[in-house]
């Protein structure tokens, strides 16, 4: 560690700042080793054996965790590599404005300033606004169903008339999913742990930019935060895509307009499987596999083993042949396939990562077909921008995305900070000056 350390000594003793660049600090660690860069400088943190580095509140608050006693444990950092808290704990997460942190198996919580405001003696806790707190007090992993309390920071907690066999969840858009003991049925709390959606649904999903989906008798559908459903459960699936909804059925597969639900197309032919991504639909048959915008228009085709994630903004990654072959490709939000095929690719922040390897090719038995191996010694990694620009060569030996914006390249002796336009903002570089 003495080495590691002294290695990084000398290193950031070369460093090259460009002043003003980071208005929010950035925290991350290296071989063990944990910092915080700022336009004041680079900070070291008193701690070793470091694994993790998040960010609590991006640019001004961090959790660091290392090892301690084999167990990985977190403390709280500012941007100035202050430390607030030198308790350790097992999670800390920020959630409306306050941090909720767990020492071995209970819940407490603290001010962003890391005062304590409710002790770690709750085996749930949960809030939707920073001041009212859903708790319980007994074992959640048991076959027992759990009670739900209401807690105000300095107040006795007080009984809610409601027993759950379901964790406490984050809150989202104002509300809480629960699924209620003597029911067997999910439904939605507000802050206050007061009943918002009643528990007559049978499946239910967390409520994502103002609508949620919900299950009843087997059928699926869609409902708003007033619980008034946007699409009935009359379908098989519903899918939430980027301005529409994949709804799914006897007749086919639906594609509803988002803002007034109406229908825009039918999918009525045969296919094996049919998936909204971004602004898409990847509809797969044994022919083919077909890229659809949400009018119906098939804006790309591919082979039947086709398989596409979500890209930027709405747009793709596609692959299309064998693993280790140049079979990535992107798309935009309008169809266009966006420069060259790459081995491997994969978003990162608000950039695309592409990675440069030796495929060792081999014959498969099972297959009876030629496949790939990865010599992991020679992957190199680059960045793309969002439109597939090429903003750095595939040079790199690790690239991660460090804060909003920012971007940590390790490249032998040298790391780099870029944005997201592939500027350099902080360059260390163990070449003197």
């Amino acid at each position: 560690m003495k080495i590691r350390k002294l290695f990084l000594f000398f290193l950031l003793a070369a460093v090259t700042v460009c002043p003003g660049c980071l208005a929010e600090g950035i925290c991350f660690s290296v071989d063990g080793i944990a910092m915080i860069l700022g336009d004041a400088g680079v900070k070291f943190l008193g701690v070793e054996n470091v694994v993790s580095c998040c960010d609590i509140i991006p640019g001004s608050l961090f959790a660091v965790g290392c090892i301690r006693n084999d167990q990985l444990s977190y403390s709280l950092y500012t941007e100035e590599g202050i430390a607030l808290t030198y308790e350790t704990y097992d999670m800390i997460r920020e959630q409306s404005g306050v941090l909720i942190f767990r020492k071995g198996s209970l819940f407490g919580a603290m001010t962003l300033n890391g005062e304590l405001i409710i002790e770690p003696v709750y085996t749930q806790l949960t809030t939707g606004d920073g001041m009212h707190f859903l708790v319980t007090k007994t074992d959640v992993y048991d076959d027992e169903p759990d009670a739900v309390f209401s807690l105000i920071p300095g107040q006795e907690p007080l009984p809610l008339d409601l027993r759950t066999n379901r964790c406490l969840e984050p809150f989202s858009d104002g509300l809480m999913r629960f699924r209620a003991a003597d029911r067997q049925r999910y439904g939605y709390l507000d802050t206050y742990g007061n009943t918002a959606i009643p528990p007559v649904f049978e499946a239910a999903e967390p409520f994502s930019a103002g609508t949620a989906k919900v299950q009843m008798e087997g059928y699926s559908g869609l409902i708003d935060t007033s619980g008034i459903f946007l699409v009935p459960c009359i379908y098989d699936s519903v899918q939430k895509a980027d301005g529409f909804f994949l709804c799914e059925g006897e007749a086919g597969a639906e594609v509803l307009e988002a803002s007034d639900r109406t229908r825009v197309f039918l999918i009525d032919q045969k296919y094996s499987a049919c998936t909204a991504i971004g602004c898409f639909i990847v509809l797969s048959d044994d022919s083919a596999t077909r890229i659809l915008d949400s009018s119906g228009e098939v804006v790309a085709e591919c082979s039947p083993a086709a398989r596409a994630v979500e890209g930027l903004d709405g747009g793709l990654i596609l692959f299309d042949g064998l693993w280790g072959e140049s079979c990535c490709t992107l798309m935009d939000r309008s169809g266009k396939m966006l420069g060259k095929g790459y081995q491997q690719l994969q978003v990162c922040g608000e950039l695309f990562v592409y990675a440069v390897f030796r495929g060792v090719p081999y014959i498969s038995r099972e297959l009876n077909e030629i496949r790939y191996s990865c010599d992991e010694n020679s992957v190199m990694y680059g960045i793309l921008s969002g439109s597939g620009e090429v903003l750095m060569p595939a040079a790199c030996k690790e690239i991660r995305c460090i804060g909003k914006d920012r971007y940590l390249l390790l490249s032998g002796s040298e790391l780099l900070v870029i944005d997201g336009q592939g500027e350099a903002i902080w360059r260390f570089s163990s070449e003197k000056k």
